[in-house]
């Protein structure tokens, strides 16, 4: 199994799985679950390590911290596009062998007769070493059920989402919890599998409560200045924000699934003119393709910018303007061709049933006994 290794790639590298042991495949797997943290988010866990020791700081030093946490929570935001989990290589996952069930040693045992003469009670020794034997058989038999249990589950999952079976799609989505960062910041996630090749995702940007208020900076005396932001900037952030958080969704699916296209709808809380009240309102939705979404430079594109290379609702530069986004009808799967199922997609069901037919030939194969002719001697 392949996963990524090169943390400056857009895609942390490539899963490999081939051939390799079910132990190497494991960790990789794991590591796979784990999520890559930002500089930002670690830099954020410094910062709140300082806070806990502010009562031993100079006024300075506490102004700087205060500024250095307002900036970081800004970068926070702001970089919210530019990372992404390892992209998952199902094939690779697929073909890894499984653990091999553990021997039968006697290694306890032989040190004890090498190691004493028959006089001096080795016997004993010896069966206490048999006795060490297969309490070790034991734990490696218990371990080796742990793991091959582990391997059949990615093997089963592996095979589901090559074959395109959508329920597949939603145990993938959940175990490897990709949109766990984007929660954390405020923002809430629907999704809809409609195709093998189509997502549909809905976020909910809580945009309002997480953008600061107010700008920190130092002033001459590097004293601590704070003063409330301006509407404009603040709208900004929040647009670079919304469109940002939708740029994260689609590179999370396309990272995790076969997909050819994720149409993202994005939600803010904000006030509805109707009514005067609070209400989620649509005011982004777009359709990424694979190709072009491939062909983007996460870590110096601007997420706002960047929305005009798909289809796509809403002026997500519209904020900068009138400080509000303007509610929008957002795209249903009705809008889009879901009838195709492309060649890429069908080559991995076919190399898929290839690779499981091979499967039931080796199990077959093993059970043929090949026997020696009988061979009259001349």
């Amino acid at each position: 199994m392949l996963i990524a290794l090169d943390k400056h790639s857009p895609h942390f590298g490539n899963f490999t799985f081939l051939m390799a042991s079910w132990q190497t495949a494991q960790r990789m797997v794991e590591q796979a679950a784990r999520r890559q943290e930002r500089e930002a988010v670690k830099a954020r866990r410094e910062i709140e390590r300082q806070r806990k020791a502010l009562i031993k700081l100079t006024e300075q030093e506490q102004a700087r911290l205060e500024v250095q946490a307002y900036e970081n929570d800004l970068d926070v935001l702001l970089s919210i596009h530019k990372e992404c989990r390892d992209p998952i290589d199902w094939m690779g996952l697929f073909c890894i062998l499984p653990p091999a069930p553990p021997s039968k040693l006697a290694r306890h045992e032989l040190e004890a007769i090498f190691k004493k003469p028959a006089a001096l009670g080795s016997s004993d020794q010896a069966a206490a070493g048999a006795e060490a034997d297969f309490a070790s058989l034991e734990t490696a038999q218990k371990n080796y059920l742990d793991e091959h249990a582990q391997w059949h589950y990615w093997h089963t999952l592996a095979q589901s989402i090559l074959q395109q079976n959508v329920g597949a799609y939603s145990q993938a989505i959940n175990d490897f919890a990709p949109f766990a960062e984007i929660a954390q910041l405020g923002s809430a996630m629907r999704f809809v599998i409609h195709t093998p090749t189509f997502v549909e995702c809905t976020l909910t940007v809580n945009g309002l409560n997480i953008i600061p208020s107010e700008i920190k900076s130092l002033n001459a005396s590097a004293k601590l200045s704070t003063r409330k932001m301006p509407q404009g900037r603040f709208h900004e952030i929040y647009q670079d924000y919304v469109c940002g958080s939708a740029l994260r969704v689609a590179r999370e699916i396309f990272a995790l699934l076969p997909v050819e296209h994720v149409l993202v709808t994005t939600v803010v809380n904000d006030t509805d003119p109707a009514s005067g009240n609070m209400a989620e309102i649509p005011v982004l939705s777009v359709r990424f393709d694979q190709p072009t979404f491939n062909t983007l430079q996460f870590d110096h594109l601007d997420p706002s910018d960047s929305i005009s290379l798909f289809e796509a609702r809403g002026d997500a530069t519209a904020s900068r303007r009138s400080g509000a986004f303007t509610r929008i009808q957002p795209f249903t799967p009705e809008d889009f061709s879901l009838g195709s199922i492309s060649a890429r997609s069908g080559l991995l069901l076919l190399v898929a049933r290839a690779q499981e037919q091979r499967e039931l030939i080796k199990t077959a194969s093993s059970k043929i006994r090949i026997s020696e002719p009988n061979v009259s001697p001349a």
